[in-house]
């Protein structure tokens, strides 16, 4: 059965509470976990998220991470990390699985526990960080430019720096019942981001569910 036919199945989607922290880069580039940032960030995409997947057609729930199933969240998480991180490495690094890949046939363990109790067909997984410099990395960024512009009319190689110091990255993923991944996409954009000022947040969640297909209507 094809991914095609698998997603046209969909009619319900319940959002699992999402994984996506925030970081402050310091001048020596150390990632620092910005708590009050993360959490608006969370806020604000699963609200966006909310928005986009009913324009689209599908019936939405958000599941609550309260302490009841709080574990039970953060087991499925891990999986769908791990499983990301195989995905990621098959697509864009040396694959350990490129038949998997070729054939998108990927899965975490069933979930359809977890949907008794929902009318959901499946869960929507996001995974994602935003980095942000702070104004000492910013100044320091800048000073290196300008160190490096400086060495390149010197002797003629210009160095520079791979890591950007603002970046945003998520991955994306519809899991059904049975722990079959039904749809994926990964995004990431450089640059000045704020995840919880509301424009911001709608053009990058925008980005990253935009070509998930609207809810067919069945026959």
């Amino acid at each position: 059965m094809c991914l095609e036919k698998k997603l046209s199945q969909v009619t319900a989607i319940a959002i699992l509470p999402l994984k996506f922290d925030s970081y402050h880069l310091t001048a020596g580039g150390i990632r620092e976990y910005n708590n009050t940032m993360s959490t608006a960030a969370r806020r604000q995409i699963t609200s966006e998220v909310e928005r986009m997947l009913s324009k689209k057609g599908y019936n939405v729930t958000t599941l609550s991470d309260d302490r009841q199933h709080h574990r039970q969240w953060a087991r499925m998480r891990h999986f769908y990390s791990v499983v990301n991180g195989q995905i990621e490495n098959n697509v864009f690094g040396l694959g350990r699985f490129p038949s998997a890949d070729k054939m998108f046939a990927y899965s975490v363990p069933p979930i359809s526990d977890s949907l008794d109790n929902s009318t959901a067909d499946a869960f929507l997984f996001i995974d994602g960080f935003d980095d942000r410099a702070t104004r000492k990395r910013e100044k320091r960024k800048v000073a290196a430019a300008v160190g490096a512009a400086i060495g390149a009319a010197l002797t003629g190689i210009y160095v520079t720096n791979s890591v950007p110091a603002d970046r945003t990255f998520a991955s994306c993923a519809l899991v059904n019942r049975w722990g079959e991944i039904i749809w994926y996409f990964l995004y990431t954009e450089t640059g000045k981001i704020d995840m919880a000022q509301h424009a911001d947040c709608e053009r990058f969640v925008s980005n990253l569910l935009g070509r998930l297909g609207k809810r067919q209507v069945q026959p």
